[in-house]
């Protein structure tokens, strides 16, 4: 019995560790995010990978297209729920600053 409490002790201890390091490592994400999106740059470059992820456009095309298609959405649509969640208002000012012309 004893043996099995110190298990028990040793992966709880084990998961909360790894946890606490998931949560400082959102924390830190957060904060990049916000600062690269706190600036001019960071948010044009934001607004790219945005812009060819298409987290709003359709993804259907009938063949096997969709699957790539949607893959790019999922990870623009988390690229945007992150930045919304990171700073709003930034988000807000990307939008505003609108597309930058192709080149």
């Amino acid at each position: 019995m004893k043996a099995d409490h110190l298990y028990s002790s040793s992966v709880q201890a084990h998961s909360e560790a790894v946890a606490r390091q998931r949560k400082e490592l959102e924390i830190e994400l957060k904060n990049d995010i916000r600062s690269i999106a706190g600036t001019p740059a960071g948010r044009r470059f934001l607004w790219w990978i945005l812009s060819i992820t298409g987290p709003h456009l359709p993804s259907y095309t009938g063949n096997s297209d969709t699957y790539f298609n949607e893959g790019r959405r999922a990870v623009g649509l988390e690229i945007e729920h992150r930045l919304v969640a990171a700073d709003p208002a930034a988000y807000l000012a990307m939008i505003q600053e609108g597309v930058p012309e192709e080149t």
